[in-house]
């Protein structure tokens, strides 16, 4: 049985999208001071060393001693892995230049699509355990000692690649020579999330330049709905499903004060005051999920699109009340697109221009 340690340098992200910076005052921890942590059957150590330090100058001892703001922008991650069969080990040192051979997950060979299948899960483990400590230590900063420029990174079997590639992954096998870390994943679908519906059509330019000439300020939903979005892109999912539910919340609120009847159902009468009433009885969850149905068209405004948008809000409430931590992007994206869709629909079918 044989030993693997994995070596990864991997640079810390900020909350804005480009690179972090972890500050330290007139110290590094240096390797013989790692955050060491186990995931059995691997140990991991978190490291800063003055490699990691972000300078114009050589970076020496007495630098480190009076500089007061060092930037620290990577941290080295060594995992071990202990008790790995020998027939593994001979296999991650002869194919570590796989990519450029042939993708082993597909080789005509049993044996070999075997091992590299073992090593694909293999490098799973390992970047998981990369990644814990990175966004760990990033949260910890943030949340605990007032760094709260650092974010988390992303990462995933579908990327793992690519992460390794980034991070200078190499693996040391029983103390020799390091060769290149390179577990192999298998070809993940991309998707691409086309804009429809926001494109400018000849009739929107008037618009566009009656804005532009005039000093009248941008809607607030179409605001707080278009930061949801961006910060679904630069991979804030929680605060992105927080931000479209208050535009979702802004948009019924003025609904309710000010509603186009000749949008609703004929068969029912409302008026302004009525919907304020009723909406503050209710409260906004509940206006959603059980007054809206009432007051709108079945074809304007459908059950299905309404369920989606009453999930955004749950979803919203966990996060909110119930602290959680984690929303993956796909059902983030989802919640965001159905409050979205629900805030068009409010917007045309409110009297008042905001």
């Amino acid at each position: 049985m044989g030993e693997l340690r994995i070596h990864h340098r991997v640079a810390l992200k900020s909350s804005t999208g480009g690179e972090g910076t972890l500050l330290f005052n007139c110290w590094l921890p240096g390797p013989e001071n790692p955050i060491a942590f186990e995931l059995y059957p691997m140990r991991v150590a978190v490291t800063v060393d003055q490699s990691c330090v972000d300078a114009f100058e050589e970076v020496t001892d007495e630098l480190i001693s009076r500089w007061r703001n060092i930037r620290v922008r990577s941290v080295l991650i060594d995992v071990i892995v202990s008790d790995v069969d020998d027939d593994m080990c001979d296999f991650i040192v002869t194919h570590y230049e796989w990519p450029m051979t042939g993708r082993i997950l597909e080789s005509e060979d049993p044996e070999v699509r075997l091992r590299a299948e073992e090593y694909s899960e293999l490098g799973q483990r390992v970047l998981a355990a990369v990644l814990r400590g990175v966004n760990r230590l990033s949260s910890w900063a943030s949340a605990e000692h007032g760094q709260y420029w650092l974010a988390g990174r992303g990462g995933s079997t579908d990327s793992m690649m690519s992460n390794n590639n980034e991070f200078d992954a190499v693996v040391f096998v029983n103390g020799g020579a390091p060769v290149r870390w390179c577990p192999p994943n298998r070809d993940a679908p991309s998707t691409i999330y086309m804009h429809t519906g926001v494109e400018l059509e000849p009739g929107d330019w008037g618009e566009a330049a009656a804005f532009v000439s005039s000093e009248k300020r941008s809607d607030a939903t179409g605001e707080i709905l278009a930061n949801a979005r961006t910060l679904i892109d630069a991979g804030y999912f929680r605060s992105a499903v927080i931000e479209a539910v208050a535009a979702l919340e802004l948009a019924t609120n003025r609904f309710a004060q000010h509603p186009s009847t000749d949008m609703l159902r004929h068969d029912r009468y409302f008026t302004g005051d009525s919907f304020t009433a009723e909406l503050k009885h209710l409260g906004f969850t509940a206006t959603v999920r059980h007054l809206l149905p009432l007051v709108f068209k079945p074809e304007m405004l459908d059950g299905e699109t309404l369920a989606k948008a009453d999930s955004a809000i749950d979803c919203r409430h966990r996060i909110v009340h119930g602290a959680q931590r984690d929303v993956d992007e796909a059902v983030a994206r989802r919640h965001v697109h159905a409050a979205g869709k629900v805030i068009e629909i409010l917007q045309r079918a409110t009297r008042r221009a905001f």
